[in-house]
């Protein structure tokens, strides 16, 4: 019997082994490949390819769909965002804000033109806002109504504020710069 569950066993711990080490190989891949966004420092005494020394870069690559996505992360959630250089505010879906915490305030109202149409939200402010590898204080954003949109935009309020953002239409690139 002894040989039987040996010969039987055998097959399943290697099989098992291998499916345990490719787990661990695509984990330690998705850490790079982070929605196709690569992070670099400018070392504080060198100046990288015209980069200010002790700058943050974060490059994004274009998905299949020619979007550009880069994850955030405010009041400890995470956001997965829409690069949207036509948006005045970083603008989030109302379910992410209420992810956040953040309350839908009437008195703050404001609308604005989109590519669908005039939209009403209410006015935000993120303390801190993380994206890739750069942090923002005081970021303006807006909360749009509940089913208005798919997903979150990082819009101008947050762009503006960077020392260059940079698109490469030949290698489907975003580059965000602080």
């Amino acid at each position: 019997m002894r040989g039987k569950s040996r010969r039987v066993l055998g097959p399943v711990y290697w099989w098992s082994l291998a499916i345990v080490l490719a787990v661990a190989v695509l984990a330690d891949k998705r850490n790079d490949w982070n929605l196709g966004v690569r992070v670099e420092r400018t070392p504080k005494n060198e100046d990288v390819a015209g980069s200010a020394a002790g700058s943050v870069i974060v490059a994004i690559q274009a998905s299949e769909n020619g979007m550009f996505y880069v994850n955030g992360m405010a009041r400890d959630t995470l956001l997965r965002f829409l690069v949207d250089t036509g948006a005045t505010y970083l603008t989030l879906r109302y379910e992410d804000a209420l992810a956040m915490g953040l309350s839908w305030d009437v008195t703050r109202t404001v609308c604005f033109a989109t590519a669908n149409g005039r939209m009403c939200g209410v006015r935000a402010n993120l303390k801190v806002l993380g994206v890739g590898g750069i942090t923002m204080e005081d970021v303006e954003a807006a909360i749009a109504p509940a089913g208005a949109m798919k997903g979150s935009l990082l819009g101008m309020s947050f762009l503006g504020r960077l020392k260059r953002f940079e698109f490469t239409r030949a290698a489907q690139r975003l580059v965000l710069e602080q």
